[in-house]
């Protein structure tokens, strides 16, 4: 991968810290702060969940391996598909909203990573038409009176 300045957006790994335990942890550049000369940097578990944000100097940054990139985004958009599945299986055909904003978040998270990602073009779609299937389901159907015969 090349060095690059970092921007907001950016997926990076930290290096050359002081804390050697942060040394190749993902993170993403969310604001450079100028007082502190720093960018602030929410920092990614392995499920490429967010974690805590640190201040880090532009020079222990650099932009994430392609690799890390893309397997970021698989596993985020793996974990909506996931719970897609999971509603689709669901006899009564309910879901939560807390599940809807889950699956919006990781697969926005899988395109912030790869933009690319056929999986999450996929899964979108599949979310949308499985929220229009239980939004017509829900819809009461119009009872229609007989018109009297003349």
């Amino acid at each position: 991968w090349f060095q690059h300045d970092p921007e907001q957006g950016m997926l990076v790994e930290l290096h050359s810290l002081s804390k050697a335990e942060l040394n190749g942890r993902l993170g993403e550049c969310t604001a450079y702060v100028p007082s502190k000369e720093r960018w602030a940097v929410q920092l990614l578990n392995a499920d490429a969940s967010p974690s805590q944000s640190i201040a880090v100097k532009p020079g222990n940054l650099r932009r994430a391996p392609p690799a890390d990139a893309a397997d970021l985004a698989f596993t985020a958009a793996e974990k909506a598909i996931s719970i897609l599945s999971n509603m689709r299986s669901e006899p009564s055909g309910r879901y939560s909203e807390a599940d809807i904003e889950r699956v919006h978040m990781l697969f926005d998270e899988a395109e912030k990573h790869d933009w690319a990602n056929v999986s999450v073009h996929q899964g979108r779609g599949d979310l949308a038409m499985r929220l229009q299937t239980a939004i017509t389901s829900r819809v009461p159907t119009a009872r229609w009176r007989r018109c009297p015969s003349s």
